[in-house]
């Protein structure tokens, strides 16, 4: 979002919240359109991940959402040791060590900013 964008999003939720908050409005990530809160979509995932690692070697995947209304926070719901996710750009990073090759269940959640969340799972297959 450019920086007029973002100045006409703010004026408009100023706008509502002046006149006893009629509803949310938000600029469509997709289009760039104003769009009021109910006409939303919950936040979908649009990429996948890697599926390989290997011990000792760095793992990343950077989880990809379409999301109408920011701001987003992601989390790890199940990961394997020493996981970790950027709770707001919901890139994960792992460096898998000796004894947990095999198979790493993880799941991801991300929650936007009307509290609506969604989930990604995945298996990745770590070898020595």
């Amino acid at each position: 979002m450019d920086e007029n964008n973002h100045a006409v999003l703010v004026l408009a939720l100023v706008f509502l919240a002046a006149l006893g908050g009629l509803g949310f409005l938000a600029l469509s990530g997709s289009t760039g359109q104003a769009v009021r809160g109910s006409d939303t979509i919950k936040p979908v995932f649009v990429s996948g991940p890697n599926v390989d690692a290997k011990v000792g070697e760095f793992y990343t995947y950077d989880a990809m959402v379409r999301a109408d209304v920011p701001p987003l926070q992601f989390s790890l719901q199940k990961a394997p040791a020493g996981m970790l996710i950027d709770k707001d750009s919901g890139v994960v990073t792992w460096t898998p060590q000796r004894g947990q090759d095999g198979q790493a269940n993880v799941r991801i959640m991300v929650l936007d900013g009307m509290s609506r969340s969604s989930e990604q799972s995945f298996v990745v297959y770590v070898s020595d």
